[in-house]
């Protein structure tokens, strides 16, 4: 992808356990073989919270596998179609025969000198909320940054940002989606996210900004892991 000059795709992966129907679907016009159910809607629900290269399960699979499975972080969620709150697992590597880890190695973040003025909205599930915040990107790596804002932002709360791109690097404003990730030890009024859609012009931006912040004396923090 690199060779070609094309973004670098990342997926994250969602499993839960339960019962589903599968088989031949449909009528004798049009028929396909799949998987109904609940449990099914629920494992799309699961995978939409994650972020590129995580992986998160829920507890009835964590039951399954739990003396094999290595997570290092529990969420409280309460999908759609789901009463009650449910907890999910960031799995983190499996033990025994396969012996396998994720990698968890992630540039820092470095100071942004100046900080950028971005203003955010805050989707509520696939649609954009109604109210719109300002804030301000003061730490940047490749994957992720930190948001000085009055605004609350909870865990796995997908955000759409406008910021502007200032001349010659590009033509105006320009957008970029990131997703709330909890971490330890943020100031107050500050939230981390993970970065998950950016344009390539945007990309670059960041990549300019990035080098030329982590050459300069500055307070250093990990970037944040996926949770």
């Amino acid at each position: 992808m690199t060779e070609l000059d094309l973004p670098t795709l990342e997926m994250g992966i969602g499993i839960n356990t339960g019962e589903v129907v599968v088989g031949n679907i449909g009528s004798l016009k049009r028929t396909k073989y799949g998987v109904v159910g609940s449990q099914v809607n629920l494992t799309y629900r699961i995978e939409s919270y994650t972020v590129g290269g995580q992986i998160l399960v829920t507890e009835s699979t964590l039951d399954e596998v739990d003396n094999i499975v290595d997570f290092d972080g529990e969420e409280k969620v309460c999908p759609k179609g789901v009463i009650q709150p449910i907890s999910i697992y960031s799995v983190v590597g499996i033990s025994g025969k396969h012996n396998l880890s994720l990698s968890r190695d992630q540039l820092p973040l470095y100071d942004l000198h100046p900080a950028l003025s971005v203003s955010f909205t805050p989707l509520q599930g696939k649609q954009l909320g109604d109210r719109h915040y300002q804030g301000h990107l003061i730490k940047l790596s490749p994957h992720g940054a930190h948001i000085t804002s009055t605004y609350a932002a909870k865990p796995l709360t997908n955000i759409k940002f406008m910021i502007e791109i200032p001349q010659p690097v590009g033509e105006g404003t320009d957008e970029f989606y990131g997703k709330v990730i909890k971490e330890d030890d943020l100031p107050s009024g500050c939230f981390a996210i993970r970065l998950t859609a950016v344009s390539m012009e945007l990309k670059a931006y960041f990549e300019q900004l990035y080098e030329a912040n982590c050459s300069q004396p500055s307070s250093v923090s990990q970037s944040p892991s996926s949770t």
